[in-house]
């Protein structure tokens, strides 16, 4: 696909130009303001040395420009949690320079207030500093940014989805490619002869596999978002119970519900995407979708609210027992969009990327073998494991939706297969994990996990074929040359 979109551009760089290329993009504009930031750090680290600086100096307002760029660096980043880092200490350092400000106006620079508050903010500029510059290199590793202002720089973006597909990049890629096929449409309506039907073949070519390509990527993606629905919940629930006066609490309850927040978040917005995809051609379904991604999103910022009281109460009843209603209201939208989503896609294409991910958890456990590293092996098997039950879940519903007893048969003895190769495969993780040199264990894991993965193929083949008009194909149309037009 990359050689059409590279033919589209080609003509559209015949017709189009902007010398504003790349300007308004996010990564750019956080690179201009970490710059600026190091710019400006020396005058304004000059005028917090010097007692005597004039407030509204050079220097006084180096500083406020560093703050004002670092605002702009918060606003791009893509992690919430490097944004509210930056701002916070962005709100400190304000905070700290009006009252070394205020000092200095009453004739105070040299009070040992004044001279703390200085030697404070130059300490919390330097944080700030390394703060912007590692919210920017995050935000450019993760690709995610907004469509570039060019079609040069939309065509950029677009090759770096296809040479990563597998990149969460919030659907930056297939955008930026779409564009890119808008506009070699608008160029060709201005064209005549050959050279519009071509640009127009290209631009229909590569809409196709734009949404082929897409398409997969969403399933892939409903593997990996489901795979482990109330993980982050559960992890929320245990840091609120955390007794008072536990060193740590707090920034443990925070990492935990900033993860939940964005768990929460991840899992609507790859249910809004499959439901938008068009793939799923049951309207209710679609709209059902949509209501209970909502009612997640409504949900999430009231389950942390609760969590937050249990917190500061602990041993509060009436705290624990809200909470847990909360949580459970929650836990339940979560469990009906999950099953909504699985009946908007195609079932043996998620059992195949669920599967696909097994592979690769089996070789993140490889891995750790290698490098004798139990953490490692216990994670990737615990995903593996997550993983096989997933697809028992698909298959369940498979059953349950079915009328077909051959086909509900065929589910139900491989779902019971794969179901008995699930225990022992984790027996043997968690055997290997206690002693990842011992060569015998490691033996006994993989052919515990080949069985587990044998599992998984056996289910995926009986979903292949779901309907048993799928299994009798239908009959030739007539001959037309036998049917006559009285």
């Amino acid at each position: 696909m990359s050689d059409e979109v590279q033919e589209i551009i080609r003509v559209l760089q015949l017709t189009t130009y902007d010398e504003d290329e790349w300007d308004a993009d996010d990564v750019t504009v956080m690179k201009k303001s970490v710059n600026a930031i190091e710019q400006k750090m020396k005058p304004a680290f000059d005028w917090l040395a010097d007692p005597a600086a004039l407030v509204g100096s050079s220097g006084d307002k180096a500083l406020s420009q560093i703050l004002e760029d670092a605002r702009k660096v918060a606003e791009r980043c893509t992690d919430p949690a490097d944004r509210d880092r930056i701002l916070k200490t962005v709100g400190d350092i304000d905070s700290m320079k009006n009252a070394l400000s205020e000092l200095r106006v009453q004739g105070k620079g040299s009070s040992p207030q004044a001279m703390s508050l200085a030697r404070e903010i130059q300490n919390k500029l330097k944080d700030l500093q390394n703060l912007t510059q590692a919210g920017t290199m995050k935000t450019e590793r993760s690709g995610i940014r907004k469509p570039a202002p060019t079609v040069e720089g939309k065509v950029e973006q677009a090759r770096q989805w296809l040479a990563n597909p597998a990149l969460d990049d919030r659907g930056l890629g297939e955008q930026a490619t779409k564009l890119v096929v808008a506009e070699g449409r608008k160029v060709a309506d201005s064209c005549t002869g050959p050279q519009r039907s071509e640009l127009l073949r290209l631009c229909d070519e590569t809409e196709i596999l734009t949404n082929q390509l897409s398409d997969l990527i969403r399933r892939g993606q409903v593997a990996e978002d489901f795979i482990d629905i109330t993980g982050p919940l559960k992890q929320l629930h245990d840091a609120s119970l955390t007794p008072l006066g536990v060193p740590g609490r707090e920034e443990k309850f925070d990492d935990r519900a900033r993860n939940f927040e964005s768990h929460a978040s991840k899992l609507a917005d790859t249910a809004n995407m499959v439901a938008t995809a068009g793939g799923c051609n049951n309207k209710h379904t679609v709209q059902e979708i949509f209501k209970t991604s909502n009612q997640v999103n409504d949900l999430t910022p009231q389950v942390i609210t609760a969590a937050r009281v249990l917190f500061a109460n602990p041993n509060n009843q009436a705290a624990i027992e809200h909470f847990d209603q909360m949580k459970n209201r929650w836990a339940g939208n979560v469990e009906r969009l999950r099953a909504l989503v699985d009946e908007a896609v195609d079932t043996p294409a998620l059992i195949k990327a669920e599967e696909e991910g097994i592979l690769r958890d089996t070789d993140r456990v490889e891995e750790g073998i290698r490098g004798k590293d139990p953490p490692k092996i216990v994670a990737n098997a615990s995903n593996i494991a997550r993983r096989a039950y997933r697809v028992l879940q698909v298959g369940e519903k498979e059953v349950e939706n079915s009328e077909d007893p051959a086909y509900i048969d065929r589910v139900r003895d491989s779902a019971n297969t794969l179901r008995d190769t699930i225990t022992p495969m984790v027996q043997h993780a968690k055997n290997l994990s206690m002693n990842p040199g011992d060569s015998n264990a490691a033996t006994n894991w993989r052919k515990a996990n080949q069985a587990l993965i044998n599992g998984v193929a056996g289910v995926r083949d009986a979903v292949t074929v779901s309907r048993g008009e799928d299994m009798f194909p239908p009959p030739p149309p007539p001959d037309m040359s036998q049917l006559n037009i009285n």
